[in-house]
């Protein structure tokens, strides 16, 4: 190949007037940029999940590609070309045999391409609006595939990542991400079935991103795969999460919520909610494993390769940031009675879909009595003497540990007064590998006073009172530098729990 790429940095090898060549190089391909035309050479290289290693091979996959892009591109799209070879003359479309093919295409000035205009902070709503209608459009049209590779493809990503586990992945993100994407797989198992039945998996692009989008008098989204139709044949949440966590990669969240908040309002497809962070962990995995080949590559410079080593670090931590909105979560909720935990930990529950596990409740289902029947015993007597206090904190751990199993969230709304109670719940997380906070909920006194009072004069099932107030800021355990994650609320303020918890 190598007597082919000279030849082609010569413009003596074009059957047009050519002036200056640029070479481009991705990990399965090299492109020509010549002012008019770009000129695409397939790479003969086996990644597994492609195969260019023949040149009949490379033919075949120089016509699909011309034939997927005329979808979304089709006047950037122009033809296949041959690479012929005669004596020690190679020229395209010249005289002799052929030695390779390349895709030609009309080149469009590289400061319009989508990527360098979020560089430059040039791309606005606007573009993402009309990106958003086309893709959508797109997707209307595109032949409905009635299976799903999804399981597959994750599998394949795994493997192809394990040799790199702390080369560009640390071994406890790639455990992390490896268990929670498993674990939803299972657990969403219907889900997936429902989008396959609602036709939401399709021929797609594949590979929608900002490197693969012009923004020029129109708009091209070229570059759809066209060497794997597992790739391309994906639940269009996938696209779409494609380009959201594109732009959350160049630091335009703003811009990715409205991407995403468009395309739902023109594909009316509100699903794509649900499995947004899960196709956003696989994509950025994707990138991640993308630029880990070209570590590998010995036509890729040294000064590229570390550039490679460093976009790979930075695309597996956002695939870790993703993975961890999947994962289950154990939240314990902490201070004394009064401060408002309750409510808090009910809009938690909601942001991460989560149980609440209410120590009012526990307590008064071991002692035998209905949630709603109040239980006025003394502080430390009774129901709240230490060891039923004890009783009930086993008993909540339990109870979160069998949930978790499950792959279900967990709020535990308690006073974790003690720190031997905080440290129970902070091991249990760690045996399952989960994330894992403590959210203190404070307020001034009065306000303490005024909602007990409130409170037993209502239908709260807490037995909660000024009087127990007091004595339990006497036994308070403040919570140490070494007790992780605490996140302090004031619940007399408004807290934005969505920025902390998702």
């Amino acid at each position: 190949m190598a007597n082919i790429i000279d030849a082609l940095l010569n413009p003596d090898a074009y059957d047009e007037n050519v002036k200056n060549i640029r070479l481009v190089q991705t990990h399965i391909s090299w492109i020509f940029l010549t002012g008019k035309h770009v000129y695409k050479v397939k790479k003969p290289v086996d990644f597994g999940f492609l195969d260019f290693t023949t040149l009949e091979k490379r033919k075949f996959f120089c016509k699909k590609e011309l034939e997927l892009n005329k979808r979304l591109a089709s006047d950037m799209y122009i033809e296949v070309v041959p690479i012929n070879q005669l004596g020690g003359k190679i020229k395209i479309k010249g005289d002799g045999d052929p030695v390779e093919y390349a895709v030609k295409m009309k080149e469009l000035p590289q400061e319009t391409m989508m990527l360098k205009l979020l560089e430059k902070g040039s791309v606005n709503n606007r573009m993402i609006d009309r990106i958003a209608k086309i893709i959508s459009d797109f997707h209307f049209k595109a032949k409905t595939i009635n299976h799903s590779y999804v399981k597959y493809v994750w599998e394949e990503n795994f493997n192809q990542v394990r040799p790199f586990i702390d080369r560009t992945i640390d071994k406890n993100q790639f455990d992390f991400i490896e268990k929670t994407i498993q674990q939803f797989l299972i657990n969403n198992k219907l889900l997936f079935e429902k989008r396959i039945k609602e036709g939401k998996i399709r021929d797609c692009h594949g590979d929608l991103h900002s490197g693969n989008i012009f923004i020029a008098e129109k708009i091209y989204i070229f570059d759809a795969i066209e060497f794997n139709e597992k790739f391309r044949s994906i639940d269009v949440a996938s696209e779409i999460a494609f380009l959201s966590m594109d732009l959350d990669f160049h630091n335009r969240e703003d811009l990715s919520k409205y991407f995403v908040e468009k395309y739902i309002e023109y594909s009316k497809d509100y699903g794509i909610k649900k499995l947004l962070d899960f196709y956003k962990c696989y994509r950025a995995y994707v990138r991640g494993k993308v630029n880990n080949f070209k570590l590998n590559d010995k036509n890729i410079s040294d000064k590229e390769k570390i550039e490679s080593e460093r976009e790979a670090k930075k695309y597996f931590d956002l695939a870790f940031s993703y993975s961890k909105r999947l994962s289950p979560k154990l939240v314990i909720m902490c201070g004394l009675t009064g401060s408002g935990k309750s409510n808090v930990s009910k809009n938690i529950a909601k942001i991460i879909k989560g149980k609440i596990i209410r120590s009012d409740v526990v307590r008064k289902e071991l002692g035998g009595i209905s949630s709603s029947e109040h239980k006025f015993d003394d502080y430390k007597s009774g129901l709240y003497s230490k060891e039923f206090t004890d009783k009930t904190y086993i008993e909540m751990i339990n109870i979160s540990r069998e949930t978790l199993s499950k792959g279900i969230s967990c709020v535990i709304d308690a006073t974790f007064s003690k720190k031997k109670y905080r440290k129970e719940a902070s091991n249990l997380a760690k045996e399952f590998n989960l994330p894992f906070f403590i959210v203190e909920c404070t307020c001034p006194e009065h306000v303490i006073k005024n909602r007990l009072e409130k409170r037993i004069k209502g239908k709260s099932i807490s037995d909660g009172r000024w009087e127990i107030y007091l004595d339990q800021k006497k036994d308070f355990e403040f919570i140490e530098s070494d007790e992780k994650e605490h996140i302090v609320i004031d619940t007399t303020k408004k807290n934005n729990l969505e920025k902390i918890f998702i």
